[in-house]
């Protein structure tokens, strides 16, 4: 876990990629923010909002991705919880400050190459913009 912390106390942005899990992240993201995100990390001052000083102050930046539309996940609440329940909480939770996030919807198998372009550019334009935010910041 420290040489991870290391690695996350050299970087601006914090950004994870993972697939909507039955509404949620995956058990191995649950179980890295936990164990590294955690480490460390008393109660209070997760509470207090400076929960781990190796990520304290830089961005997170999520991207999901889901094999449903986004208007079947709109319609069931699911992207407002995810957004809710998991980017925001640990953003105040552990210092971090908010840097989006993205759902990439229909990502299926059999998707068009026009679909998937679509995706990649937006993935594109979410880097540039960070990019954008830390070289500012510097």
């Amino acid at each position: 876990m420290e040489a991870e912390l290391q690695r996350l106390s050299s970087c601006g942005a914090l950004i994870l990629v993972y697939p909507i899990w039955f509404g949620g992240p995956p058990a191995i993201l649950k179980g890295y923010v936990d164990r590294v995100l955690g480490a460390q990390c008393a109660l209070t001052d997760f509470q207090s909002g400076t929960g781990q000083p190796a990520v304290r102050g830089r961005y997170l930046l999520s991207i999901s991705t889901s094999g449903a539309t986004a208007e079947w996940l709109s319609e069931r609440g699911q992207q407002h919880a995810l957004r809710e329940g998991f980017d925001t909480y640990i953003e105040r939770g552990f210092g971090l400050r908010d840097g989006g996030h993205i759902n990439l919807d229909g990502i299926v198998h059999n998707m068009s190459s026009d679909h998937a372009a679509k995706a990649l550019a937006r993935v594109r334009e979410a880097a540039e913009s960070m990019c954008s935010r830390l070289a500012a910041a510097s």
